[in-house]
């Protein structure tokens, strides 16, 4: 959903808004979660830190700054570009192994082909999603996010099992959800 800007100002700064808020809400999901994640996939805390303190620097790069700003922060009257933006996705998810499309491919015979996601990785993405319910303060959200998108993410049946049990110790550790 977008939030139109009177002025192409009001919008850069509202966008670097979102994103300074985004990249703290997966500091505060890394402090919430490192343990489950730790547990469940085995994954290193410090490599797993070093990860979340860098978490989408691409969107501050001129492939994808500009074609997210206008697209969720458009500015009054301006035709939003989808050319832009979709470049912008495409670039993010290129260049950020924590999506599951990064792990997607195009095999030689021309079949779509999902590979496993690294566990560091997983915990990343896992992290990801969790900002959505930081965001909103409410626990269960991202929980409902994984629900409804499971079976439509491009994540293959290890990646998913992976998914599930971190996803099920969560919802064990929160019983006020039950």
């Amino acid at each position: 959903m977008a939030t139109v800007c009177s002025n192409t100002q009001e919008s850069i700064d509202k966008y670097k808004d979102y994103v300074n808020t985004h990249i703290n809400n997966i500091k505060i999901a890394y402090n919430k979660y490192k343990d489950i994640l730790s547990d469940v996939l085995g994954v290193d805390l410090k490599e797993l830190l070093e990860r979340v303190l860098n978490h989408d620097k691409s969107k501050w790069s001129k492939e994808e700054f500009e074609g997210y700003r206008q697209k969720f922060y458009p500015v009054e009257g301006d035709k939003i570009d989808d050319n832009a933006f979709n470049d912008a996705w495409f670039h993010h998810l290129k260049n950020n192994d924590h999506h599951p499309e990064y792990w997607t491919y195009v095999d030689d015979k021309e079949t779509n082909k999902i590979q496993d996601m690294p566990d560091i990785c997983i915990a990343e993405m896992i992290l990801d999603w969790a900002t959505f319910s930081i965001l909103k303060n409410d626990d269960k959200e991202f929980l409902e996010f994984w629900d409804k998108n499971k079976y439509i993410k491009p994540i293959s049946t290890n990646t998913r099992a992976k998914v599930e049990k971190v996803m099920d110790k969560i919802k064990e550790g929160n019983t006020s959800w039950l």
